[in-house]
């Protein structure tokens, strides 16, 4: 398992101040993705911040998480356009070696464009869908390590937002749970 010390978790310029992260830490002086993640005492979107790294993740796992909270966000809208379920299918397609990266750019482009039209027309839901899939297009670049750390945790956020009408905190608490499984954890 991946882990940091706080010095290079510093090194993410964090908003909590050192004083602060060593306060949580206490004597632990090396952090996994689920020792984050298991910080109930720290808020979700906090934890996914921090945790969501290829310094903490493989890079393989935060895609399909970026899929998953697309997908979620999808759910959201009545009639998803058919090329943004397609980028997220082709993502994991590129993952397994069935298509090639010029495939995948395609479909990613296309999902782009169907995700900012949805969002031209938009409720909240669907603009939050097309955020989380255009964010789920651009995890599908052709270098997957440049674009996972800012992808993924674009995809979170937007996946979040999708749930104004119930409660973000909510949807961020579930991806925490969602994160926790994919790398291994046990679902509460």
């Amino acid at each position: 398992m991946k882990t940091i010390t706080i010095d290079e978790f510093m090194e993410f310029d964090p908003c909590y101040s050192e004083k602060r992260i060593l306060k949580i830490a206490g004597v632990k002086t090396a952090w996994s993705a689920m020792d984050i993640l298991q910080l109930e005492s720290v808020p979700a979107a906090d934890r996914l911040w921090a945790a969501l790294r290829e310094e903490l993740i493989d890079a393989t796992i935060l895609h399909e998480f970026a899929c998953r909270c697309a997908e979620q966000a999808l759910a959201l809208v009545d009639n998803p356009d058919p090329r943004s379920v397609a980028a997220i299918a082709a993502k994991r397609a590129w993952f397994r070696g069935e298509i090639d990266d010029e495939q995948l750019f395609i479909a990613s482009d296309a999902a782009s464009s169907a995700a900012w039209a949805a969002a031209n027309a938009a409720s909240d839901a669907a603009w939050a869908a097309a955020s989380a899939t255009s964010a789920a297009a651009r995890v599908a670049a052709r270098d997957a390590s440049v674009a996972s750390v800012a992808s993924v945790a674009s995809v979170a956020r937007a996946a979040a937002r999708d749930a104004r009408a119930a409660s973000a905190g909510t949807a961020r608490d579930a991806q925490v749970e969602m994160i926790k499984e994919l790398i291994g954890g046990k679902k509460k």
